[in-house]
């Protein structure tokens, strides 16, 4: 049996015994894609350029935007650094250090390292030394030939003579 869609175009379908309409292969494949093109579209669709007319009517770009005038002409929200610099005459900061940041960092590193020389024994100098440089416990352990339980007993030994040690300077910086 053949009919005439809205569109004019002509369909076969049939019928079965029960009155349930059999839709063939190619009818069924067609309208497929036409299902996923109009998901498609409509996807697309979304993020199409929306263009004021003189009206005030907005209206929704029917072209990719890559090939719209309208998208074309408009101007980008984003602005380089170096736009910024030559348009305007601003400059950023830069991640390197001040050099009161430096020179703080200096005096840390030189406080800290005058507490871990004085600690009573070599093995805890060492370990502190192993610890400041990322070395985990159980390469510690292995290097100095002792059990783990023992490297990280003298570490937190360690800590604890450093944290006193280093107390009132860490309260002179807060």
């Amino acid at each position: 049996m053949s009919t005439k869609s809205k569109s004019g175009i002509s369909q076969n379908t049939s019928f079965d015994d029960r009155g349930e309409t059999i839709i063939d292969e190619g009818s069924y494949l067609r309208e497929s894609k036409r299902a996923d093109w109009r998901y498609e579209w409509e996807e697309r669709k979304q993020y199409r350029c929306k263009i004021i007319n003189e009206k005030g009517v907005v209206t929704i770009c029917r072209k990719l935007c890559s090939q719209c005038d309208y998208y074309l002409r408009r101007k980008s929200n984003k602005i380089s650094i170096d736009r910024l610099y030559d348009e305007h005459g601003f400059e950023f900061a830069s991640d390197d250090p001040t050099p009161e940041e430096a020179y703080q960092q200096k005096e840390l590193e030189e406080k800290v390292d005058e507490a871990i020389n004085a600690l009573p024994t070599k093995e805890l100098r060492m370990i502190a030394r192993m610890v400041g440089d990322g070395c985990s416990i159980r390469d510690i352990a292995k290097t100095l030939n002792i059990p783990s339980s023992t490297a990280f007993d003298k570490w937190n030994k360690a800590k604890k003579l450093l944290k006193a040690r280093l107390q009132d300077y860490w309260d002179s910086l807060h």
